[in-house]
């Protein structure tokens, strides 16, 4: 018991007979609770004959082996006792609950900075559409910086001639170079300008130089434009933008609900950011320098689009693509829900619960972008009957490949396997035949494997034995066990034993199971050599 017996002193003593001899010599004074018994025990310590009566309001003696004990009520005189008692009310577990998630729930920000805020307001003020559905924004500047901009003209050219003498070393790589230039000078997403037009609003030239993307099964070449080069007065232009909230879900949630889905749907938007027209007032701020060899003169042309290198160019992308769900939403319910969810940042990576309403879902997806100047492409599913009727172009994989073969597809930093729908586990850390570490999900959190012991189990400790953190951490580990054994089980069928997968191959990185000790502490091997049965499929190797 957490309190002491009796509450207050008794005053009794005096009409005790001296010659009784107490059990609990000090019963009158407040302390704590030694034992309790149970009633059947009680009863036989208990002499019923043995009774003192000490007078009215007073208790009464009771024999026991004991001692006599001091049974009954008392007057006591008034006594004014302050009681403190904290209590809390749920009065709704469904709050509740849900507060609870939104504690436990990574990376989400409840609110925005002063600045992010105020980039947001920006944006809604300023975006519009034009004739063809396609969206006009501004960049969002911050006026006190924007100011000390000065013209750094110069700085541009020295760069650029310092690319060109790299370029006239490279000739493959100077043609797909200007294959670049003349392809965003064709499309109209940049235009040439006079370089004596005067204006009044601050000028900026972007520098810019070549990235090469070996594993792009599209551009291998890009033009990337420094937009943080520095002006001789200081700032750059990527210090007088503002950056912008992000305005998508993380990489995390999106990988982890596309794989309750049995059929899974992947795709990108072909060249986003350019797809994205900026107004008359930030076409300043977008100046480059460009000659496309050293007998052509030097020109100045202005970016028209959204242009990648700049820090406000993800928040606008990615914003135009919430608001085009937003405006498109009655029209396009379901892909429009995707939209907003199941993208990161031009990546598409979603599904559906059947072939049927894969292929209704990506056509909708289609028509949706299309209304604000976007194109859909490399698509690609495990069910190939999902993107059959697409075109060969825009295909992740073109349909003349046997895809028999274990081919991967790179989405959102891992390697999906579509014939057999497997994102790649057990990949070695690194070519070298005796490093048996693996890439496990403690690189993507931490940076290494996890190895730390789990948290202690509260589930089967009684609620009222625990601490208030120990609670909290019971009623997670009760939550997330009745989630994982009733409800996560039923989202997706067993597939496993139903396709047929690809034949175990020498040199794969397995684990070794170990019936003695945790799967903690099993080793990792590699196959050398494999034993197929007479069906021809591989049950046996050897380490």
């Amino acid at each position: 018991m957490a309190i002491d017996l009796p509450s207050t002193p008794v005053y009794a003593l005096d009409q005790i007979p001296p010659s009784i001899q107490l059990a609990v010599p000090v019963f009158h004074q407040p302390n704590h609770v030694d034992l309790i018994l149970e009633v059947e025990i009680s009863v036989e310590l208990f002499n019923v004959t043995g009774r003192i009566q000490l007078g009215n309001g007073l208790p009464t003696l009771v024999n026991s082996v004991f001692g006599w004990v001091v049974s009954g009520e008392t007057t006591q005189p008034s006594i004014t006792t302050p009681i403190i008692c904290n209590i809390a009310t749920v009065s709704d577990i469904n709050n509740l609950m849900e507060k609870f998630w939104s504690i436990e729930e990574d990376s989400v920000r409840s609110c925005y900075s002063v600045e992010e805020i105020a980039c947001e307001e920006h944006f809604r003020r300023t975006f519009s559409r034009n004739p063809d559905g396609r969206y006009i924004v501004r960049l969002p500047v911050k006026e006190e910086v924007i100011v000390n901009l000065v013209d750094n003209r110069r700085t541009a050219i020295r760069r650029f001639r310092l690319l060109q003498t790299q370029l006239a070393r490279n000739e493959e790589l100077n043609q797909h170079y200007c294959d670049f230039m003349n392809e965003y000078l064709t499309s109209g997403h940049m235009q040439r300008v006079e370089e004596n037009q005067s204006s009044p609003r601050p000028c900026y030239y972007l520098p810019h130089h070549a990235v090469v993307k070996e594993d792009s099964t599209t551009t291998r070449v890009r033009v990337v434009f420094d937009a943080s080069c520095p002006t001789p007065n200081g700032p750059s232009l990527n210090d007088a933008l503002m950056v912008g909230p992000i305005v998508q879900e993380n990489l995390r949630s999106i990988i982890m609900r596309s794989r309750i889905r049995p059929v899974l749907l992947n795709a990108d938007i072909k060249q986003m950011y350019r797809q994205i027209l900026t107004d008359h007032q930030s076409n300043n701020l977008q100046h480059i320098v460009w000659s496309p060899s050293h007998e052509v003169p030097l020109y100045t042309y202005e970016l028209k689009t959204v242009t990648y290198g700049t820090a406000s160019a993800p928040f606008l992308a990615t914003r135009v693509l919430q608001q085009l769900a937003e405006d498109e939403q009655d029209n396009f319910p379901d892909a429009a829900h995707v939209l907003r969810k199941d993208f990161y940042v031009d990546d598409l990576y979603s599904g559906a619960n059947t072939i049927e309403e894969a292929v209704a879902l990506r056509k909708q997806l289609e028509a949706l972008l299309q209304k604000g100047g976007f194109e859909l492409r490399k698509w690609i599913s495990n069910e190939s009957a999902v993107v059959q009727d697409v075109a060969p172009e825009k295909k992740a994989v073109q349909s003349t490949i046997d895809l028999e073969r274990d081919l991967s597809v790179k989405t959102l930093g891992l390697h999906w396997v579509p014939n057999t729908d497997m994102l790649r586990p057990l990949v070695p850390l690194n070519d070298d035949p005796s490093d048996f570490e693996a890439l496990t999900p403690g690189h993507f959190l931490t940076g290494s494997a996890l190895k730390a012991v789990p948290d202690y189990d509260y589930s089967s400790t009684p609620f009222n034995r625990l601490r208030q953190w120990q609670q909290t951490q019971k009623i997670f580990h009760d939550i997330w066990k009745r989630w994982h054994s009733e409800y996560l089980a039923t989202l997706q069928p067993r597939t496993k034993w139903l396709k047929a997968a690809a034949d175990i191959e020498i040199g794969r990185l397995v684990i070794i199971k170990d019936e003695n000790s945790p799967p903690l502490r099993w080793e990792m091997g590699r196959i050398v050599e494999v034993h197929a049965g007479a069906d021809n499929i591989v049950r046996v190797v050897t380490l």
